[in-house]
């Protein structure tokens, strides 16, 4: 029956083999708690609190002090606690036993460290300023077992995880096409890619003082947006236009009112813009620990962008015909019967109504220049995926995959006619591009950072 008694009892002197870990693991809680109930009583408790610290450079991690979590001799703590709640330290605690760890160093020693959340009320001595509202505190009790006796052999602190600044850098490519429905028959195709480079911080917010932490992400990025828009042929037909009146031979008027169709064919008809643009995100991530040296995030991200200079090139091939000639009621014909086709520019007519000139030309290209690429500043929102990578327990590296939707500049309200490729419209004609009924694209790629 002694045996027994000092074989499965602690405190007794002796703990036997057979007993495992796990068993002692209620009791070391068990202990823990009457501890802090100790704490709470401390006025009428407090050699009873500070009996439990069996080690002679035992420390507590001062949760109410002006300079948080500063080591103090378990008898100063305890006196503290006192002067700033001489009715009891009535606070709240919460133990996270998912990350509790065990270390077995001797044959009968073993330590356990017990991570806990206290919710510590506000001090109803005035004075303690820094104690007028309640707050949260994380700390780590470490429990030790020795032959049977628990004691507690120190109280430390958890800081919030570490705020980093990132370097980024980052390739996107534009997915799909957009959409030019209101365009008529206009149907390009649009390569878009962006890359670039900026920096983001990163700052623990919500439940920074636990491990179950969000992130929040600030910073500024710079990158080039290129879009080359490329489309196939384009038909314009102006049917019946009535030039001025056809003198035929001796100078007599054949015709008053001759009417030609104006044919215009646009070809090879390609645009490039590049903007070089800056952009502010704000972001918003949880992260979910990969074993000690990686982390997994999953981020939602609201940005700004704002083009701080363009640069726009291309070109078109027209062609500018006319065709199904009449004068006089009569179609004017070639030798053959075939309908006459005035390619040359000493073919040229005088539009009746508004005394302009008609040029006929095949193959003349117009280079595009002084347009309007739209909107300035447009609202992006994105998705980040990404591993976070840890060296020597610091955040390190991230890689990740960057999904999108950055803000179309559009010129809405526009309907892409033949006026725009013959127009004298100067700086007024917008962007191809500018076109689109889409108001965002989406652009997916890779991000690599590197922590500064």
């Amino acid at each position: 029956m002694l045996a027994f008694w000092m074989c499965c009892v602690p405190g007794t002197g002796a703990f036997s083999r057979s007993v495992p870990t796990d068993t002692l693991m209620p009791k070391a809680l068990a202990f823990l708690e009457k501890h802090l109930e100790d704490l709470r009583q401390v006025r009428s408790r407090a050699s009873v609190y500070t009996g439990t610290f069996t080690d002679l450079t035992a420390r507590v991690a001062c949760d109410i002090c002006r300079e948080r979590d500063q080591p103090l001799e378990p008898h100063r703590y305890a006196f503290a606690v006192e002067e700033a709640y001489p009715d009891g330290f009535m606070f709240t605690s919460t133990v996270d036993n998912k990350e509790i760890s065990v270390r077995k160093l001797d044959r009968y020693e073993y330590e356990w460290r017990i991570p806990a959340t206290r919710t510590v009320p506000p001090s109803p001595n005035r004075s303690l300023k820094h104690l007028a509202s309640p707050f949260k505190v994380r700390q780590v009790y470490t429990v030790k077992y020795l032959n049977g006796v628990f004691s507690i052999r120190s109280v430390e602190g958890i800081k919030g995880p570490e705020a980093h600044l990132m370097l980024d850098l980052f390739a996107l490519k534009g997915m799909g096409t957009p959409a030019y429905g209101s365009q008529n028959d206009f149907v390009p195709e649009v390569a878009s890619s962006i890359v670039g480079a900026g920096l983001s911080w990163y700052f623990a917010s919500i439940g920074s003082s636990g491990t179950n932490v969000f992130w929040l992400k600030t910073g500024l990025r710079i990158a080039q947006r290129t879009d080359k828009l490329t489309a196939d042929e384009l038909r314009y037909e102006k049917k019946g236009l009535r030039h001025t009146e056809a003198i035929g031979a001796g100078g007599l008027v054949v015709d008053a009112a001759p009417e030609i169709d104006v044919s215009r064919r646009v070809g090879e008809l390609n645009e490039t813009v590049r903007s070089t643009q800056l952009t502010i995100p704000l972001g918003l991530s949880k992260r979910f620990a990969l074993g000690k040296k990686a982390e997994l995030s999953l981020e939602a991200e609201v940005n700004w962008t704002l083009p701080i200079s363009r640069s726009i090139s291309g070109s078109f091939v027209l062609d500018q015909t006319g065709k199904h000639h009449m004068i006089g009621g009569e179609l004017m014909d070639g030798s053959d019967a075939t309908d006459l086709t005035y390619p040359a520019p000493e073919m040229a007519i005088m539009d009746a109504s508004t005394g302009e000139r008609i040029d006929f030309f095949v193959a003349r290209t117009t280079a595009l220049n002084n347009l309007d690429a739209g909107e300035n500043g447009q609202l992006g929102f994105a998705c980040l995926p990404a591993l976070f990578f840890k060296k020597k327990g610091a955040i390190k590296y991230m890689i990740g995959i960057r999904l999108q939707w950055e803000g179309n500049p559009r010129n809405s309200g526009t309907l892409l006619d033949q006026e725009w490729f013959v127009g004298d419209q100067g700086d007024a004609r917008p962007t191809l591009g500018s076109l689109t009924d889409d108001p965002f694209r989406l652009f997916a790629g890779v991000t690599f950072a590197t922590r500064l």
